[in-house]
């Protein structure tokens, strides 16, 4: 049973990443066949993928500039299937097996990483979460002026100026002897 959710699994997700080459080659072309002539548009497949996968059992996003863009990266883990879905603003970029975690593994099903804002304060957070006991960690590193971390519940956020700029929803992993 467990194989047959599987492989089912992989095959949506082997379906969802065929749409992305053939949509975006069929939009970067003019209407004479020439390609290149226009940008290639992004599809964003986080609502697909929360429709056919549900939430993932863990995941971290990040962002960073590029050309003057703020740019949202992202990595859904489905530990159950083995599978790791990178994703950037959206499109879907790839997909990696997952070594099986141990049992007792516990995972952060309390959030979804379409909750975080990048670019959110920490009172954002904090109002958008009551029920979480956050601790705070200011960085001091010359490196990173302005860091600060809020830690809470299998959830790890990174501040720079008081900006979202990374989160992680991890799983907690039993010590294997």
């Amino acid at each position: 049973m467990r194989r047959r959710i599987m492989t089912a699994f992989l095959v949506g997700i082997w379906a969802l990443m065929m749409l992305v080459p053939s949509a975006s080659a069929v939009l970067a072309q003019d209407p004479d066949g020439a390609e290149g002539s226009a940008p290639a548009v992004s599809i964003d497949r986080r609502d697909q993928l929360l429709a056919h996968l549900g939430s993932p059992d863990s995941w971290v996003l990040t962002t960073d500039e590029i050309d003057g863009d703020l740019v949202r990266f992202e990595s859904w883990s489905y530990h159950e299937a083995a599978t790791q879905i990178d994703l950037v603003d959206g499109e879907i970029l790839w997909s990696v097996h997952l070594d099986p975690l141990p049992d007792g593994a516990l995972y952060p099903l309390a959030y979804e990483p379409g909750r975080f804002e990048l670019l959110s304060s920490p009172g954002d957070i904090r109002r958008a979460f009551p029920d979480t006991q956050w601790t705070e960690v200011k960085v001091n590193d010359k490196r990173i002026p302005g860091a600060t971390f809020l830690a809470g519940e299998q959830l790890l956020l990174g501040f720079v100026d008081d900006q979202l700029i990374y989160a992680e929803a991890f799983v907690l992993v039993p010590e294997v002897r």
